[in-house]
């Protein structure tokens, strides 16, 4: 049997670039709880958590788009600031960090390799999601839907972080929770980690797909870089 890819970054020119929901955390059924408070307080419109991971996880629309389509108007400042308003207090109360990913960010800053956070999801919940969960000092650049005229899965998302990093993406690394960030990573110049909750499937675009980021095995590679890969099943 073939041994697992092996990824190579380096401390100098190589930077880890983080989706965040679905990714670091499983935020995304907690943006679908403040919505549904917040519509139904002030549209009185009902949606199930289904409706609304078909359409803002599946196939990608923003969650105003998605309620506009039901009929409720939510693009207004104040009303966005009332979901984050929501939405920070369920992070605060009722979220963690997804399984491996403290550890595998410590690996990570510890090595002195920059961090990206590239997410589909609105400056107010990425801000609040590094001031409630994320681990030490801030990342070195974070882009939200609002950064890129196209989303994911355009490359226009990681192209801008590289930029704002200065990185050049061969040099880096990609963490991703579906196809349509892996496939942006990928148009992007990328290597690309896919974690895929539950069951791993068999093809991917992916370089390596996990169960969960503790199922990487991060290695010292004698040169302030690190060595990633799959971790081998015990017993094997």
């Amino acid at each position: 049997m073939s041994a697992p890819p092996t990824l190579l970054i380096s401390a100098g020119p190589g930077a880890v670039l983080f989706d965040l929901d679905g990714t670091l955390a499983d935020t995304d059924p907690l943006h679908a709880r403040a919505w549904q408070l917040l519509t139904r307080s002030r549209f009185g419109l009902s949606f199930t958590w289904a409706d609304y991971r078909n359409a803002c996880i599946v196939e990608g629309m923003s969650p105003a788009d998605f309620l506009l389509r039901l009929g409720a108007d939510v693009r207004s400042a104040e009303l966005q600031a009332a979901k984050t308003c929501i939405f920070r207090r369920l992070l605060r109360h009722e979220l963690r960090l997804a399984p491996g990913a403290e550890t595998f960010l410590a690996h990570i800053l510890t090595a002195g390799i920059a961090v990206a956070i590239v997410s589909s999801g609105s400056r107010g919940s990425v801000d609040a999601f590094l001031d409630t969960l994320w681990p030490g000092a801030p990342p070195a650049v974070s882009v939200s839907r609002e950064d890129t005229t196209h989303h994911k899965p355009h490359p226009e998302p990681y192209l801008f972080a590289l930029a704002q990093l200065s990185r050049s993406p061969a040099d880096c690394l990609a963490i991703e929770d579906t196809d349509r960030g892996v496939l942006s990573a990928r148009r992007a110049g990328l290597r690309a980690v896919k974690v895929a909750d539950g069951d791993v499937p068999a093809v991917s675009e992916a370089d390596i797909v996990v169960a969960s980021l503790a199922d990487l095995s991060v290695l010292s590679d004698g040169c302030g870089g690190l060595i990633i890969t799959k971790a081998e099943a015990p017993g094997r």
